[in-house]
């Protein structure tokens, strides 16, 4: 008896482990901030999901599931870091569902913004059961963080996508002092947080 008892507790401890939690968070709209609490999944926080739309309980444990068409920007904080996320014009991406906006993490604001954009990759890497036959594909996902920048209401753009050492001191072309200190290599590919902060900074006004 004592056994069993110990097997469903156990059993119920594991079930409740893996129901979703929530978490405090803000929405911002055109008209109003409001207070809800996100559902978080046990899994954790999905980012690639999260671009696409997020499911919370308003003040009135009312359910409801929010789009990036539908809000300025969510607040929320995670794993103990606080994260922003600012609706954006979508020409990152394409998808079915008519989607036009995209949530995407703020990483630096000012005139010039540095966004986190999450991209999920699928790929079928064996069988199970050591091949046997009828054994059902393994699939893999990975998730990748790309930076994205965006100069004031102008378009998304991918950095990884760009020529560094060409496109990079055409896009910052009315900062002449960042322009120089890329063309003599002062500033490299990987310094982009420290390039944006230095945009701000001198000639972002």
């Amino acid at each position: 008896m004592k056994y069993r008892i110990l097997f469903i507790t156990i059993l119920c401890l594991s079930v409740h482990a893996l129901q979703a939690s929530q978490i405090d968070g803000i929405i911002i709209t055109k008209k109003d901030t409001l207070h809800v609490r996100f559902v978080v999944p046990f899994t954790g926080i999905d980012f690639t999901m999260l671009q696409r739309g997020v499911k919370y309980v308003d003040s009135l444990d009312n359910k409801c599931k929010l789009k990036p068409e539908d809000a300025k920007e969510i607040r929320f904080e995670y794993n103990g870091q606080p994260v922003r996320m600012l609706s954006r014009y979508d020409n990152l991406s394409s998808y079915s569902d008519g989607s036009t906006k995209i949530f995407l993490e703020l990483i630096i604001d000012g005139p010039m913004k540095l966004f986190s954009y999450y991209v999920k990759n699928t790929a079928v890497t064996g069988s199970g059961m050591g091949g046997a036959p009828g054994a059902s594909p393994i699939m893999m996902s990975t998730t990748y963080e790309k930076y994205v920048l965006q100069k004031g209401i102008g378009d998304l753009v991918r950095y990884g996508k760009m020529n560094f050492k060409n496109d990079m001191p055409v896009f910052v072309r009315k900062c002449p002092a960042l322009v120089k200190l890329i063309q003599d290599k002062i500033y490299k590919r990987g310094d982009i947080e420290q390039i944006v902060s230095f945009y701000n900074a001198n000639c972002g006004n």
